[in-house]
């Protein structure tokens, strides 16, 4: 049977699906793409441990060491690791999956018992979530929206430096060892952790399924029953992302909405024409990435020197911890400053719910998931006016280059901030005057925007008179 099946967990607790589990494989043929890239990490991580002889692709190991590798879960994902507990949920779903796709009779308790400690972990998870406030250690990690466009423009900055005088332009299509150029560790490196950091900054990010984007080059939509996700190549510095499969996928196919094709030159503005996103520059850096680096996916590992295969999720994490030395931040966590700095901005009165969906959608979530999960009312500001360090680059070519001078341009938030702190009575005081002065006004604008976030859904007559609310028929805006 190759037929790909995606092997669910809760089937084990309804008699009738659990008769519609198929069962009986020795490899990983049938399992979903999220359930092979957690087993391949943990054949990496532990073959050599419980000295597993048999290829990769042979998954009965797991059924023999399934309590040891039980085990070693619950120890790897503690506090006293730099790892989140809750994370251990995941790989036990996954590794129930795993038993059921081996033998669902045999290792139904095994599975049983999975499936609880996951569930467990995700009530943790969810209402460590709701809480609206970032943990501890979380905030002792956090990172701006601001700190990583910092680290993105260092980042991309080395690379300029590192990109050889005389690079060789290969065709997308040529192929072949021989005809592709090896740049080095250190100019690997740049490209990787510049295009990390730009598809988290230059575009909503989302979730960490550009670790194995592969690209894709051709006139047609790319292929669409597939679990592969693709970087399109449109045309010259045009390009699109191509979501065949992540997280929300089911949920997708019972609602029968089709796959999304996210183009980057398409950029979000908000309602006075701004600029939000700047999805240009991203494809910009994404083609001079494969001039530099001819590959086949956008990431990949960075001992990959033909770049033939994807970065694995081992790596993915390993980048981000050299990048935000001594940090130690997750992509759930960059998403995490991107959406407090997209609801915490002051330009957010320009952002109605139209725009705030258009951002959710490319985040692949909704805007209440947003609001619930992801927005933090004690997110540090956004402002800090330094990245830091590079971590673990060794430069050995320099190459002579204009050296660009960069007029510095005080931050007005900032001036703002200080005045506000040396002149605190003052500040009060003329406040208190204005809302005096200008309380009908203050109000209406404070009833409309929570309308229109859908802070507040209920509005009683009265009030509509009072203030002379209107609401547009066509957009559902309030005004």
């Amino acid at each position: 049977m190759s037929k790909k099946v995606k092997i669910v967990a809760k089937k084990a607790s309804d008699p009738m699906k659990f008769a519609d589990i198929q069962t009986g494989f020795s490899t990983k043929a049938g399992l979903s793409k999220t359930d092979i890239q957690r087993y391949n990490t943990l054949y990496n991580v532990l073959h050599e441990r419980f000295k597993v002889k048999t290829p990769q692709e042979n998954i009965l190991w797991v059924g023999q060491h399934r309590l040891a590798i039980e085990k070693y879960l619950t120890d790897h994902y503690t506090e006293a690791n730099g790892l989140n507990p809750n994370s251990a949920g995941s790989y036990y779903n996954s590794l129930a999956n795993i038993l059921f796709h081996i033998d669902k009779d045999k290792y139904k308790t095994d599975c049983n018992r999975l499936i609880i400690k996951s569930k467990t972990r995700q009530l943790v998870a969810d209402a460590q979530g709701s809480t609206g406030l970032l943990t501890e250690k979380q905030l002792q990690n956090y990172a701006s929206y601001t700190d990583l466009c910092a680290k993105r423009d260092l980042w991309i900055k080395r690379w300029q430096e590192l990109r050889p005088a005389d690079k060789v332009v290969i065709p997308f299509k040529q192929k072949g060892k021989s005809k592709r150029p090896t740049p080095s560790y250190e100019l690997r490196q740049a490209i990787l952790f510049s295009l990390i950091l730009a598809c988290n900054t230059y575009v909503p990010p989302i979730r960490k399924n550009i670790e194995d984007m592969k690209f894709y080059y051709g006139l047609k939509n790319p292929e669409q029953k597939t679990q592969q996700n693709y970087v399109w190549r449109i045309k010259t510095n045009e390009y699109a992302i191509v979501m065949n499969y992540d997280k929300v996928e089911n949920s997708r196919i019972k609602k029968d909405i089709p796959r999304e094709i996210f183009k980057l030159n398409t950029e979000i503005v908000d309602t006075r024409g701004k600029q939000i996103t700047n999805g240009k520059r991203l494809s910009e850096l994404i083609e001079m990435s494969l001039e530099d680096f001819p590959r086949e996916y956008l990431l990949c590992n960075l001992t990959d020197e033909e770049g033939l295969g994807p970065m694995t999720a081992s790596s993915f994490n390993n980048s981000l911890k050299i990048i935000f030395k001594p940090r130690v931040l997750s992509q759930n966590m960059l998403r995490k400053a991107y959406v407090n700095y997209i609801y915490n901005s002051p330009d957010f009165r320009y952002m109605p719910y139209s725009f705030l969906q258009t951002v959710a959608s490319s985040m692949r979530h909704t805007v209440e998931t947003a609001m619930k999960k992801y927005r933090k009312s004690n997110a540090p500001d956004d402002i800090l006016p330094d990245a830091g360090p590079l971590h673990d680059v060794k430069i050995v070519r320099t190459i002579n280059i204009p050296v660009v001078v960069e007029k510095k341009r005080k931050s007005m938030a900032l001036i703002a901030k200080n005045y506000r702190e040396k002149n605190k009575d003052k500040v009060i005081e003329s406040r208190k005057t204005y809302y005096t002065n200008n309380k009908d006004a203050i109000l209406k604008r404070k009833i409309i925007n929570n309308l229109n976030s859908q802070a507040q859904t209920q509005v009683q007559k009265r009030t509509i008179a009072k203030y002379d609310l209107k609401q547009d028929e066509i957009t559902g805006e309030w005004s």
